[in-house]
């Protein structure tokens, strides 16, 4: 039986689209959450739109409050977009992109100034490219990404309550419900480390199956799954009336699913809501204590007889508008439904136009923002089903002005703001500055121990929360118990007496610079987010090469690329508005060494490298090592094996304690049968590297090329093709080399089946990717096989899996016109070969042809098909209006459009050269529409141009053209 699994790339099991804009369809660029929108550049701009990852994997080590779902979302963002980010990063050494820049509100990645869109397909085994509009699935899962997180932190949050002990050997359930939402989850504790198994039961009827492994301490969880096709929504739901059965270790548990609902009322400290008549109701009320740092937790019970309960903690807590509460609908077993609260709040953030918070669900609201007794700005939403908010003002919120909150459904109450000054101090570790009077301040203290940040500062983590009062002056200090260090970070929070609060947003930096010698690249940590960040660099003499500005994210983070190169000894200062700093460029010079294992070469000072080691092209293992280099380096990596595909990044501390940068790769060599190619990387920079082709012990042929003076890659076609059997020997000049024989590798893609086929070396894995094409790049599905012992390979898609294409949910077909298939073999010592099937030929030419001019047109009498096979097709109809139909709107449109195909529809009147109308994309997405009333019967004609050449001469280059008095709205049919 062949082991095989799916992935959707570009990331691991997650799938990517890439999104073209151009001018002429809207903004290219997303605004940012906060303050002013980013200027970014608008040419070749696309973006890669990441998926919902699965939330479980991610640690939340947050305090937990309504912003901090935001904060989540953004380092879970950064997270998974870490291998497109490596891959873009050396894109742009190469000088094939301009920059790239992570978007929080679509979850994509921004990528600029692209020369090519097919470098984008490199990235991780291909990319999936489409233009002009960012899709709606993108933005379903933006939501259903904040919507997971936050669920995952409320559950976290439960871990340690008292409900949720089990106390048989039965496992116990709790199934968490968001009001109006369609997400849901199901945790509770079984035996440790066991397999658990969870049935959704609907009607008698399974409709949803999972299974996972409890921890140690016997706790299990599960989540549905984001999918965008064949319609987005979550893989399953638990609805009111499901029967929710878990499994473990020979024992079952079953819950029916009921409604709950909760209301958290700071000014009568009650706890009240609805539920199902009979059960038992557990409430715990959570009251923060010293700002964010501590708190108290009280918990309460009843039964709601007639389904309608209500807690009085009065006598228990006092509890203010920074309160939550947990509620859980337990039945006769102790098994729960459970719902979440917080305290009706405003929250705003410093330096910033928004604001948000918690009301009643699904309630409408009206916001004042008050400056001087005078009503500035006045806003109106409605919340979301679990009753948060977030809206922003046209005007900045400055200290002193109030934020007034009112509606119907709940009682009205303000907020007033306050100013926030921050100054981190790296030598006392600790953070400084002035707020209002008599505040208490509060800060989460973190490392950056993030593979994905602009610089990691440790390897192992670490946090630290701490909290003070301001004094009469507005002054105050924190007093850290980690050691801080340049790009190390803080959450602040200032709280008023009734426990609402204003929130850095996406914290407060220790200013830090990393440079990266001998390349253009700066990059750093500013104070605070959304701030202008002026570049200087200087050489070693203070005389200026370079200067430049740039905006910085929302975690504070700016990139630019210089003018010029950064050389070792260059002095780089960075000013964001609040903080000047300096650094000296090191001269750091490490690489990777395949036959040690290990991270040589030199540096002075720390130095803490981090290690994607690649297994044999199936999955990454990550290392992480730091040490005090005073010279020689010779760095070790707990059980890596460094070999082909390897990168690493080094971070060198200064004296100044800011960071001098690498990205290195390992000794790399890739070979592509269709190209007749070689490619790879070298350890050091401008390495001569050698390749000789041989066949039979006659050498064909030898090459020698010097790698790029930035990472080392080099790229070389060779004037015979590969056969099975011939020998490649690489050598570069620094002693690294590698024998490769050609194996025997194909992909095919039949003309029947549903299936991929291919040779490899026996029993050995190939990755086998089928991509669909069009103009802007490609989508595509991965599967890893094994080959077998006569050396063939075969993918079916025929294995009851429902296979759609992202781009448009259409379902794959394995012959589409406009598919490819390749496949990539990794040697033992990570080295690959890649093999692809016959590149799909483009659109031939339609039926109507020639008809590149009026006095060439053809007549409509239905819906005709049409392509632009060459680069100067234009297509030419003529159609005939009678006097019975005079008055009548023709709808003149094109419709089932190709992949990436844009049209622009004109109007002649009978003279075949007076232009009536004209449209560009007034029909479905990219397709045109004139609506038009003839006032004299005759022959009219139409013309059909692409919008530009990418719209022509390309498998999908294809479109209908219809034209009717009327007009029925169809379902537009993807074409395969």
């Amino acid at each position: 039986m062949l082991r095989r699994f799916v992935i959707l790339v570009l990331l691991v099991l997650s799938p990517i689209f890439i999104i073209n804009y151009q001018g002429h369809e809207g903004t290219a660029v997303a605004a940012p959450p906060h303050n002013e929108e980013k200027e970014a550049p608008t040419d070749n701009v696309y973006y890669i739109a990441l998926n919902v990852p699965s939330v479980d994997s991610y640690q939340i080590n947050l305090p937990f409050g309504p912003e901090g779902v935001e904060t989540a979302v953004w380092q879970a963002l950064k997270q998974e977009s870490q291998p497109i980010v490596n891959e873009l990063e050396q894109l742009q050494m190469r000088q094939l992109i301009s920059g790239y820049e992570l978007q929080q509100g679509t979850n994509s990645v921004a990528v600029y100034g692209v020369s090519d869109a097919a470098h984008l397909q490199t990235l991780n085994q291909t990319a999936s490219v489409y233009q002009n509009e960012l899709p709606k699935c993108a933005i379903d899962s933006a939501q259903a990404m904040q919507e997971q997180i936050a669920g995952l932190m409320q559950t976290q949050s439960m871990k340690e309550n008292a409900v949720l002990n089990r106390v048989t050997a039965v496992p116990s359930i709790i199934v968490q419900t968001v009001p109006k939402s369609n997400y849901s989850s199901v945790n509770g504790y079984a035996d440790g480390n066991k397999t658990v198994t969870m049935n959704l039961i609907r009607n008698g009827q399974t409709v949803a199956t999972q299974s996972t492994t409890s921890s140690s301490n016997g706790f299990y969880y599960f989540s549905p799954s984001w999918q965008s096709c064949p319609f987005p929504d979550y893989s399953w739901q638990a609805k009111t009336g499901d029967v929710v059965q878990v499994s473990a270790n020979g024992q079952t548990a079953s819950t029916t699913v009921v409604d709950i609902s909760l209301s958290v009322d700071p000014i009568t400290n009650i706890a009240s809501g609805t539920t199902a008549p009979g059960r038992t109701v557990v409430v715990n009320i959570y009251q923060p204590q010293n700002g964010i740092c501590s708190g108290t937790s009280q918990s309460k019970q009843t039964t709601a007889a007639s389904g309608n309960y209500n807690l009085d903690f009065s006598s228990l807590l006092n509890f203010n508008r920074a309160a939550s509460g947990q509620a859980y609908a337990k039945d006769g077993n102790g098994n729960s439904t459970y719902t979440y609260a917080h305290a009706h709040t405003i929250y705003a953030y410093f330096n910033s136009y928004e604001f948000a918070g918690v009301i009643s669900p699904s309630s409408s609201y009206t916001a004042k923002l008050q400056r001087s007794g005078s009503t500035l700005d006045m806003v109106t939403g409605s919340s979301s089903g679990n009753g948060y908010f977030n809206d922003n003002f046209s005007y900045e919120i400055e200290p002193g002005d109030i934020i007034q909150l009112s509606g119907s459904n709940f009682t009205n109450f303000q907020y007033t703001a306050v100013d926030l000054t921050t100054t981190f101090n790296i030598n006392t570790n600790q953070l400084t500055g002035t707020t209002a009077s008599n505040r208490t301040v509060s800060a989460s203290f973190n490392k950056r121990s993030n593979s994905y940040d602009v610089v990691t500062t440790t390897c192992s983590y670490g946090y630290d929360c701490e909290s003070t009062t301001s004094n009469s002056s507005g002054n105050y200090t924190l007093n850290a118990s980690i050691d801080i260090e340049r790009g190390d970070y803080a959450y602040v929070y200032v709280y008023d007496t009734n426990g609402m609060y204003q929130y850095t947003s996406g914290g407060v930096n220790a200013p830090a610079i990393v440079a990266t010698p001998n390349s253009s690249q700066i990059k750093g940590l500013g104070t605070t987010p959304y701030t202008y960040v002026s570049i200087t660099l200087k050489n070693s003499s203070g005389i200026v090469k370079d200067s430049a500005t740039d905006y910085s994210d929302y975690e504070g983070e700016f990139y630019e690329w210089m003018n010029t190169t950064v050389y070792p000894g260059d002095i780089i200062e960075i000013n964001d508005g609040s903080t000047t700093t300096s650094m000296t460029v090191q001269n750091t010079d490490t690489y990777l060494n395949s036959s040690t294992d290990r991270l040589n070469g030199t540096a002075s000072g720390k130095l803490l490298a981090l290690l994607w080691d690649y297994d044999a092209g199936f999955y990454w293992n990550d290392y992480c090592a730091s040490t005090n280099a005073t010279g020689s380096v010779n760095l070790a990596f707990s059980s890596a094996n460094i070999d082909g595909q390897d990168y690493a990044k080094v971070y060198n501390t200064g004296a100044d304690g800011h960071y001098t940068y690498q990205y290195i790769r390992a000794f790399t060599v890739n070979a592509e049968f269709d190209y007749d190619s070689v490619y790879g990387y070298t350890t050091h920079r401008q390495d001569n590297v050698t390749i000789q082709h041989k066949r039979n012990s006659t050498v064909l042929e030898t090459i020698t090329e010097t790698s790029s003076t930035t990472n080392g890659f080099f790229y070389v076609f060779l004037s015979n093709s590969f056969q099975t059997g011939d020998v490649l020997v690489v050598t570069s000049s620094q002693g690294d080399s590698t024998t490769l024989t050609v194996p025997t590798l194909t992909v095919s893609i039949p003309q029947t089946g549903d299936k991929i086929t291919g040779t490899g070396p026996a029993n050995q894995k190939v990755f086998v990717l089928l991509s669909r094409l069009y103009n802007n790049g490609s989508y595509g599905w991965g599967f890893y096989e094994t080959v077998n012992a006569s050396g063939n390979y075969s993918v079916s898609l025929d294995d009851g899996y429902d296979y759609y294409w992202g781009y448009d949910c259409s379902a794959v077909e394995v012959q589409g016109h406009c598919n490819r298939a390749l496949t990539r073999h990794y040697t033992s010592n990570g080295h690959q070969f890649v093999a692809y099937s016959p590149y799909p030929d483009d659109a031939p030419a339609d039926n109507y042809e020639n008809d590149n001019a009026s006095s060439s047109a053809k007549a409509y009498s239905s819906t005709q098909s049409h392509s632009f096979h060459t680069s100067s097709d234009t297509d030419w109809v003529k159609f005939t209006v009678t006097n019975d139909d005079l008055g009548k709107t023709y709808y003149i449109e094109t419709r089932n459009l190709g992949w990436g195909m844009d049209t622009i529809l004109y109007l002649y009147d009978t003279d075949g050269t007076t232009q009536l109308a004209w449209n560009d994309d007034g029909g479905a997405g990219l397709a045109s529409l004139i609506a038009w009333q003839p006032t004299a019967s005759g022959t009219y004609y139409v013309r059909v141009d692409p919008y530009d050449n990418d719209n022509t001469a390309y498998c999908d280059a294809l479109y209908d053209l219809s034209i009717t008095t009327n007009r029925i709205f169809l379902p537009i049919v993807g074409k395969q």
